[in-house]
């Protein structure tokens, strides 16, 4: 399992005016978020999960991503399959979700104190540099009471979350490799969006070669994006996570600077050019936003891991 830093380097953001919206910062190690690059791009795309080129009917066989490239691989779904025309999930999976997304979605939902995730689904989506991601709400799970966790590799991006409906003001935030952005209670069925790709990471060949992985992922990281999200669909009873000794992980508030405009899917889209993108990151924003100031830290007990983490 790819290694997370050490959980005193942590830090999560949180946003005053969208409570349950949090983003853990740059919590994977660099090299291996390559190494989840490389899971990405040539494990998960693998028979029996279905790709877009399996349901558009290009392509069908195996060694997906170097057959397809980086252009026509759009998405993957894994465990229980998501049906894109129906809008549903199968009834039953069709095989297990892997397990480290099962524990890494755990492990972030427990840190942050939310309701202890069971996953048995996620989604893939793989963006190259012009790519976008429409409006929409994440809604046909059958249980919203468990959180949707997401993560980042490779390019940043401008992220848009707005509210149940599109005439909601819109927010635009940066997110970057090795993010995990969490949605809970009233965030979690909300429009959100990606209007934009940024090239903002240039990995390098020594983080290459510590993560083991061949020049092809290092080359597609420095270029592209892809977003893991990881979901469950109804609840589930969850054995007890062993906790370690109490830890510190330093939280940054940010008060509200949403766009008051009404919005159609395409203006939607477009409302990061006049809503603040805040660089929640560095504890700041970019001009234009409010200014902001980090809160007293919260305590959080941290689950205890296998080393590969």
């Amino acid at each position: 399992m790819p290694r997370l830093r050490p959980i005193n380097e942590w830090t999560v953001s949180t946003f005053d005016d969208r409570p349950g919206l949090y983003i853990l910062n740059d919590v994977i190690e660099n090299y291996a978020q390559l190494k989840w690059l490389n899971r990405c791009l040539l494990e998960y795309p693998e028979p029996p999960n279905i790709t877009n080129a399996s349901v558009e009917g290009f392509y069908e066989g195996e060694n997906v991503w170097r057959t397809v490239g980086n252009q026509k691989l759009r998405w993957v779904t894994l465990g229980n399959h998501y049906n894109w025309s129906s809008k549903e999930y199968e009834k039953r999976p069709r095989f297990s979700l892997p397990t480290e997304l099962v524990e890494i979605a755990r492990i972030f939902s427990k840190l942050l104190g939310l309701k202890e995730m069971k996953s048995d689904a996620a989604i893939v989506n793989y963006y190259p540099e012009k790519a976008t991601l429409s409006p929409h709400v994440d809604r046909s799970e059958r249980d919203h009471s468990c959180p949707l966790i997401s993560i980042s590799f490779g390019q940043s991006a401008v992220y848009l979350t707005g509210g149940p409906s599109l005439d909601d003001p819109v927010e635009a935030l940066m997110l970057h490799s090795g993010d995990v952005l969490v949605m809970d209670g009233d965030q979690r069925l909300v429009y959100h969006a990606v209007p934009k790709i940024v090239k903002a990471k240039q990995f390098t060949e020594e983080e290459r070669e510590l993560a083991g992985v061949d020049k092809s992922i290092l080359t597609y990281a420095n270029s592209n994006r892809v977003n893991i999200t990881i979901r469950q669909l109804e609840e589930k009873k969850l054995a007890e996570i062993s906790l370690e000794s109490c830890m510190c992980i330093r939280t940054h508030t940010y008060r509200g600077s949403s766009t008051k405009e009404k919005y159609s899917k395409r203006t939607f889209l477009r409302a990061w050019i006049l809503s603040p993108v805040r660089e929640h990151k560095t504890g700041c924003v970019l001009p234009g936003a409010r200014s902001s100031s980090p809160t007293d830290p919260i305590r959080l007990d941290p689950p205890t891991h296998s080393g590969d983490y």
